[in-house]
């Protein structure tokens, strides 16, 4: 039995450190190829972070509305990284930003704009259905301002960061081999337990053949 543990720790160790390096590998392969991005909708709050770049064309800025695909994702990152807080008993409906003050495009031919807006430009929730581009004026208490266009860009950033750090620097560098710290210390311990037994037995074996002799 002492032989049967102790044969198991050694195998156990870089098994384990295998499989460690071969889950931080794979999560390389899922980020660099924003597979991730696309299992938690990312990549759709960075399609609406492109299109709030956007302040000339059809397409410009245009709002995310309850329902929309974007939606859930961009709700999650704005109360997760957003200083403001949206109120608890009214509903988020739209997300806009504002007009951008400043704002430039130039033409690449072929149709195509290169065009940039000034990411101070402040980006809003509304709690009720509003309609886009109307110049009807919005009483306070039915929208929230929570950041700009800017901020969006750093909160899609923060996220990946974060995500970096639960899996790879928490799970797999400080959780793991405290876990594999742990088992190993058990299992050596039982061994040492075992050997112990073992011991004893023989020397109560030996005291007793020589009693009899």
């Amino acid at each position: 039995m002492p032989g049967y543990v102790q044969s198991r720790l050694p195998a156990l160790r870089p098994t384990s450190a295998k499989r460690a390096r071969g889950t931080y590998v794979l999560y390389i392969v899922l980020d660099k190829y924003h597979v991730l991005d696309r299992w938690t909708g990312l990549d759709l709050v960075e399609e609406v972070a492109d299109r709030f770049d956007r302040s000339v064309g059809p397409k410009d800025a245009i709002p995310v509305r309850i329902g929309d695909k974007e939606w859930k994702p961009l709700l999650q990152l704005i109360r997760a990284y957003s200083r403001a807080k949206l109120p608890t008993d009214k509903m988020p409906r739209v997300v806009a930003r504002f007009q951008a003050q400043v704002y430039d495009a130039y033409p690449l031919g072929n149709g195509e704009l290169s065009q940039w807006t000034s990411p101070a430009t402040p980006m809003v929730v509304f709690f009720y259905d509003w309609p886009r581009n109307t110049g009807q004026s919005v009483a306070p208490s039915e929208y929230r301002i929570v950041g700009t266009f800017g901020d969006l860009r750093i909160w899609i950033a923060q996220r990946r960061e974060d995500r970096h750090f639960l899996f790879v620097d928490f799970l797999l560098v400080g959780i793991l081999p405290l876990i594999l710290g742990v088992y190993a210390f058990v299992v050596e311990r039982r061994s040492d337990e075992e050997s112990d037994r073992g011991t004893r037995k023989k020397a109560a074996a030996a005291k007793r053949k020589g009693e009899r002799s």
